[in-house]
């Protein structure tokens, strides 16, 4: 009896790990970089994640790149008129101190012309290219359709 609580524990500490992935590209955190599955035919999908720039200088984000697309594009969502609009971006900047969200109804990446769709429970290679911090590659952890951000656990009372 001793082995299975064993491996219920662990499989619990695995699953909460795999919820809370972070990156580091010099001295930008990149947080829960995740993405909505896609439905089969449909050939651009989003990606969200936080950036954070512990820093003492401003950083851009100036591409990215994924195996599972054919171009990576920097999306916002804008309230023009009373109508919310998305248009492309060239660069995202990243100033010293701030916390940026890319999250579901304002700021996303868009991966064009995916090469196969993206599924639940799998991850998509990302490499996220800063002006001086440089190049990292992340994880895109895949969510079900519709979902609005990766699910993290408070552990303020420990």
């Amino acid at each position: 009896m001793k082995p299975t609580i064993l491996i219920a524990a662990l499989a619990t500490l695995l699953a909460g790990a795999a919820q809370a992935h972070e990156f580091k590209a010099g001295e930008i955190r990149i947080d829960h970089p995740w993405a909505r599955a896609t439905p089969p035919r449909i050939t651009t999908g989003a990606a969200y994640m936080t950036f954070e720039n512990k820093g003492m200088i401003e950083d851009r984000l100036v591409s990215a790149t994924s195996p599972a697309s054919s171009e990576v594009q920097f999306h916002e969502n804008k309230d023009e008129g009373g109508i919310m609009q998305m248009r492309q971006i060239q660069s995202l900047v990243i100033p010293v101190g701030t916390t940026i969200a890319m999250k579901p109804s304002t700021m996303h990446l868009m991966l064009v012309r995916l090469k196969e769709p993206l599924k639940i429970g799998t991850k998509v290679p990302l490499t996220l290219v800063f002006e001086k911090a440089g190049p990292v590659m992340v994880e895109l952890a895949v969510d079900k359709p519709g979902a609005t951000g990766p699910k993290t656990e408070d552990h303020s009372g420990h």
